[in-house]
């Protein structure tokens, strides 16, 4: 009688225990917008790190990354920049630093457009026939083959890159743990061809996404010159991106204002005062920084120009940004 007790409440438990659902992305949910900020940790690759297995409702535990440093990227429209005419197609870009990416979207991919350079050294590879960045189509163990072709003036490209959606599961990371994350592997094989002389290279790469927010959660690159070593290994967490409409009055980690400003904006804090605060132009480049030592600071941007600029603001291991407008 108490066996047949014990196999009835297990039978019980087992129908009673939440599944984990495959997640799917979309164009609706999942596109950059204009006025998204996202916040990259770049990481320590020394001794190399596992990118995990496949499979479904998986935890993949890179709790132990050790940051390096940090940048921001920055989605804005096409038409705001003075490069724009040169991506025609192209709907918005994203600005790190001096590197321009510019992409094309539809209700199932997203396509990169062209990359550029600015600063000292300037570069524009434009694609003529579109490189695929991310198809909303994918389900679990299905893949995608795209290829893309592009010129940059002197070197001819040809794209070959395979898409898989591999796997499911909880993703922990330095920041925290995010569920309902999938992850897709990419194989790629760019041809650049001058003249007669053709080369070909082959990068891997693991991303790692959610419904619902505009980036993937965690990258790991993969370069092949013989053996392959780690080319880029950057996290950039939910809870650290901010769009135009994501987080409601009174959920800001802080808050700046007037906006518009035009002398002096006050950065005040939500929570416990104290961390960093570093102010970005549109196009990436810091133009002041200090520290914040009380719940309201105010700072002196009467030097700035006129333009869109963000406010980020880091304490201990945790960032957010927000964005503001100096007339």
């Amino acid at each position: 009688m108490f066996r047949k007790l014990v196999y009835l409440l297990l039978g019980s438990l087992l129908f009673t225990l939440p599944s984990m659902a495959q997640p799917v992305l979309s164009a609706a949910t999942n596109c950059p917008l204009p006025g998204d900020i996202f916040v990259y940790h770049r990481c320590d690759t020394t001794g190399g790190v596992s990118v995990g297995a496949s499979g479904a409702a998986l935890t993949w535990d890179f709790s132990s990354l050790h940051e390096l440093s940090t940048d921001t990227g920055f989605i804005h429209s096409c038409s705001s920049t003075t490069l724009c005419d040169s991506f025609p197609g192209s709907s918005f870009v994203q600005v790190n630093g001096d590197n321009y990416t510019y992409y094309d979207t539809s209700s199932t991919a997203l396509y990169i457009t062209g990359v550029a350079l600015t600063g000292s050294t300037t570069y524009n590879l434009r694609y003529s026939n579109t490189e695929l960045s991310l198809n909303y189509r994918l389900t679990y163990n299905n893949y995608y083959t795209d290829t893309g072709t592009g010129f940059d003036g002197y070197y001819s490209y040809l794209f070959v890159d395979t898409f898989k959606y591999d796997g499911y599961g909880t993703l922990i990371l330095p920041s925290g743990t995010v569920h309902n994350v999938m992850r897709i592997h990419r194989n790629s094989f760019e041809t650049i061809t001058h003249a007669s002389v053709t080369n070909i290279y082959r990068t891997e790469g693991y991303y790692w996404y959610v419904p619902n927010y505009h980036n993937n959660i965690l990258n790991i690159e993969y370069y092949y010159t013989g053996n392959p070593a780690i080319a880029n290994l950057s996290f950039c967490p939910p809870n650290e991106a901010l769009g135009t409409s994501d987080l409601s009055p009174g959920t800001k980690p802080f808050y700046v204002y007037p906006n518009p400003a035009t002398s002096e904006l006050t950065i005040e804090s939500n929570g416990r005062p104290g961390g960093d605060y570093t102010i970005i132009n549109c196009l990436g480049q810091q133009v002041l920084a200090n520290a914040c030592t009380d719940a309201k600071t105010v700072v002196d941007i009467s030097k700035l120009p006129p333009g869109v600029y963000h406010v980020r603001l880091k304490s201990g291991d945790n960032a957010s940004a927000q964005t503001f407008v100096k007339q």
